[in-house]
């Protein structure tokens, strides 16, 4: 999994995976926004992108309660330079059973444990519920 740690808050120096919202506008879909949003976080190009959770959390606030997940395949593990380096630093790919301990980007770090969760029994369902959001608002 590509992992960074993040230069913003909230979580500043937490982990996180590359995320960001849809460009409506511009008529993109879910699967565009994020192929885009990966090549723009880290600059790597990733292909093949399967849907696996849709989140709903309010943890940050109610502007956007829904966070979808994806994982798919990237052309290269090569790293280019980083694209956005006052958004986010340090990204490296790393094992699913070797993640770093720390403080994490609550919704990456709940997306990545539900995706672990997917592979082991891919008939659960795909809709996660952040209780713990509810109660901290």
């Amino acid at each position: 999994v590509l992992i960074g740690k993040r230069k913003k808050e909230p979580e500043i120096n937490g982990w996180q995976i590359p995320g960001g919202i849809v460009e409506f506008n511009n008529k993109e879909n879910l699967l565009e926004a994020a192929e885009r949003e990966a090549l723009e976080e880290t600059g790597v190009s990733v292909k093949k992108l399967q849907h696996f959770a849709s989140i709903h959390s309010t943890y940050y606030g109610f502007a956007c309660p829904l966070h979808n997940g994806f994982v798919g395949y990237a052309k290269s593990e090569a790293l280019p330079p980083n694209p956005e380096p006052l958004k986010a630093d340090n990204w490296q790919w790393v094992p699913l059973n070797k993640l770093p301990k720390g403080t994490w980007y609550r919704i990456s770090r709940i997306a990545i444990d539900f995706y672990k969760k997917v592979k082991k029994n891919p008939s659960i369902s795909r809709f996660v519920l952040d209780e713990a959001a509810f109660h901290n608002n």
